[in-house]
């Protein structure tokens, strides 16, 4: 027998239903389900059985409603996992970039000079290949013709230049003759037209999902075709400098730094800060003290011991 609370006080003078069976419900707390005790609440059929096709019908609609929003659930579930992926896979193309001592990418394409073969052009040179995001820019126009006039100093380094600019090459030779007429020096050395991009896109200068007409983007969509790159002989990457477009690439400091690649590629030295061709250098830190000793043995300048100063060593063939 079962109690109910009446007036503060517990009777027994009326015994209470036992509680129904319950089910989950299609949303919120759990549905209560009659039994068969309950005749006001039971569905009944015309003959006065209860009907069972009924609560048959009602159970399975039951159980496809949980099925719907589990499969639903699951494919949200699912679509957050792809976004995950693909941001990842973004983000990833993103960190990809070059970086020194990788090869740097082969490519074939048309210049100012002819068709070349990337990796064949340079040879056993060393190379420095410098971008451009559009012709008739203003700073690109100033630097085109700085690159030209010290272009006999690269030559004396046995370095080979080459510019790139995202537009056909026919427009680079009547830029030529802007940029004479206001620096002076019209490019002496070839000029790639990369107008599908491809160059841009594989040496991570633009994104990979850059696309469209090359003459109807824009310096600003190209912005990030500002780089300089010096290569060695054995293709690799020595140096990135990536420049804001408006800022004018030093190419004086370019040819300092090839003054430094070069020294240290020979010799095991490092050069310090602001140094220049002829100046004091760093033995470099691999090299122990009883090998300096033998490479240099009238020894070294030493303010500490991990900093030790020699004169700058004389270039060998």
């Amino acid at each position: 027998m079962s109690f109910f609370w009446a007036g503060g006080r517990t009777s027994a003078l009326a015994p209470t239903r036992a509680p129904r069976a319950t089910a989950p419900s299609e949303r919120g707390p759990r549905q209560v389900l009659p039994d068969a005790a309950d005749s006001d609440d039971v569905r009944r059929s015309g003959d006065g059985a209860i009907d069972v096709e009924f609560y048959k019908a009602r159970a399975y609609a039951i159980r496809r409603a949980a099925q719907m929003r589990f499969a639903q659930a699951l494919r949200r579930r699912a679509r957050s996992v792809l976004k995950r992926m693909y941001a990842f896979m973004m983000r990833k193309e993103t960190m990809m970039t070059l970086q020194i001592g990788d090869t740097v990418p082969d490519f074939a394409a048309d210049t100012t000079e002819g068709h070349i073969r990337f990796h064949d052009w340079i040879g056993n040179s060393w190379a420095i290949l410098f971008s451009h995001p559009k012709d008739f820019t203003p700073v690109c126009t100033t630097e085109l013709g700085a690159m030209a006039r010290l272009k006999p100093e690269f030559d004396k380094r046995n370095v080979k230049v080459i510019g790139l600019s995202v537009d056909p090459v026919a427009n680079h030779t009547k830029w030529a003759v802007d940029i004479k007429d206001t620096t002076g020096f019209a490019p002496n050395y070839p000029m790639i037209g990369d107008t599908d991009l491809k160059i841009a896109k594989a040496w991570n200068m633009l994104p990979a999902a850059a696309s469209g007409d090359a003459s109807q983007r824009t310096a600003a969509d190209n912005q990030t075709v500002r780089n300089v790159f010096i290569i060695g002989p054995d293709k690799k990457i020595k140096l990135i400098l990536v420049y804001p477009m408006t800022t004018g690439r030093n190419f004086d400091e370019v040819l300092r730094v090839v003054d430094s690649l070069q020294l240290t590629s020979k010799h095991k030295v490092a050069t310090p800060a602001n140094w220049k061709q002829g100046e004091d250098v760093i033995i470099a830190g691999s090299v122990s003290d009883d090998d300096a000793k033998k490479t240099y043995p009238q020894g070294w300048k030493a303010p500490r011991p991990y900093l030790r100063i020699v004169p700058q060593p004389v270039a060998r063939s």
